[in-house]
C-alpha cells in the first residue's frame, strides 16, 4: 500500500491503527469515493441472467486473487417451494461459489449470497412467504397463482407479477406489517424501507446507532470516525483501540473530566 514492503489482512484494513504504509490516508480518500451497490448487473449476451459486481469481467484480475470462480445458478424463494406460472429463465443469477463475508454487500447482491448459503456469517433475510393477501395495495396487475411447498405437502395460493413481457415472478421481500412488499434491491440496504425496520434486522452487514433508526455500514465500526450523532459506532464495548491519540489531547480530555466532576 503506497509502496510500503508489507501487507495487512483484510480484517485489519482502514481499521483506525497505522499498521500498513500511508492506510489511513488511503482509507480516508477513498471512503469519500465509498459506493454502496445495491443491484446486480444484466448481462449484454444473456439477458437472462443477472450478474453480480465481483463476477464481472473487468475485475479478472481480482478473481484471480482471490481465486474466485461464479457460476450460473437459479435463484428461488423459498428453495423447496414450486410456484406454477413462475418464469424460471429470469430467475438466474451469476454469483461466486466460494462462501465469503457479506459484510460489504447491499440489497440483490446480499440477499443472492446470503439466501444461497454463500455467505461464510450472514443468514437470509427472507423470511416471510409472498402469499396472496400481502401488500393488498400494491401490484394491483397481480396474478393469483398455486404454490406448493413440496416439502410438507402443504399448498398456499401467491401472486406473481410480470417484470416484462416474458417474465413472471414475485422477488419481493414481504415486510413484518404483511402490508408492504419491496424489491430485494432494498433489504439490507441501510434504510428502513419497511417503515417497521424488517428489512434491515436480519442483515449482519450494518451497526444501527444506538439512539436513532440509523444505520451505517459494518465497516464505518469503530474506525476512528464518528457517523452516528450519538457517536456510539466509536463509543461502545467493542472499539477496544485508542479514539483520542497525543498525549496533547489526552492531558485537555483528563483536565475536562476533572472539571467537570468538581
Amino acid at each position: 500500500l503506497n509502496g510500503s514492503p508489507g501487507y495487512v489482512e483484510y480484517d485489519f484494513l482502514c481499521d483506525g491503527v497505522e499498521s500498513c504504509g500511508h492506510e489511513n490516508r488511503v482509507c480516508a480518500v477513498s471512503r469519500n469515493f465509498a459506493d454502496i451497490h445495491k443491484t446486480a448487473t444484466v448481462s449484454g449476451t444473456d439477458r437472462d441472467t443477472k450478474i453480480l459486481l465481483n463476477c464481472m469481467g473487468g475485475l479478472s484480475n481480482l478473481q484471480r486473487q482471490q481465486n474466485l470462480h461464479c457460476k450460473k445458478i437459479k435463484f428461488k424463494f423459498p428453495e423447496h417451494h414450486r410456484v406454477y406460472g413462475q418464469t424460471n429463465a429470469g430467475n438466474f443469477i451469476k454469483l461466486p461459489v466460494t462462501p465469503s463475508s457479506c459484510d460489504h454487500l447491499f440489497g440483490e447482491s446480499y440477499v443472492y449470497l446470503s439466501c444461497k448459503d454463500l455467505c461464510t456469517s450472514s443468514t437470509c433475510p427472507l423470511v416471510n412467504l409472498p402469499t396472496y393477501n400481502s401488500c393488498p395495495n400494491q401490484f394491483p396487475k397481480r396474478v393469483g397463482t398455486y404454490a406448493l411447498d413440496y416439502k410438507r405437502k402443504k399448498p398456499y395460493v401467491t401472486f406473481l407479477t410480470g417484470r416484462n413481457e416474458k417474465y413472471y415472478d414475485n422477488q419481493y421481500f414481504v415486510c413484518n406489517d404483511t402490508n408492504t412488499c419491496i424489491p430485494y434491491e432494498k433489504v439490507c440496504d441501510l434504510v428502513s424501507d419497511c417503515g417497521d425496520g424488517s428489512d434491515e434486522a436480519g442483515c449482519s452487514n450494518h451497526f444501527k446507532c444506538r439512539t436513532a433508526d440509523y444505520y451505517i455500514p459494518k465497516t464505518q465500526k469503530c474506525d476512528g470516525t464518528f457517523h452516528c450523532l450519538d457517536q456510539s459506532d466509536e463509543c461502545n464495548d467493542h472499539c477496544s483501540k485508542e479514539i483520542l491519540q497525543g498525549y496533547g489531547l489526552k492531558i485537555m480530555s483528563w483536565a475536562f473530566g476533572v472539571v467537570a466532576f468538581c
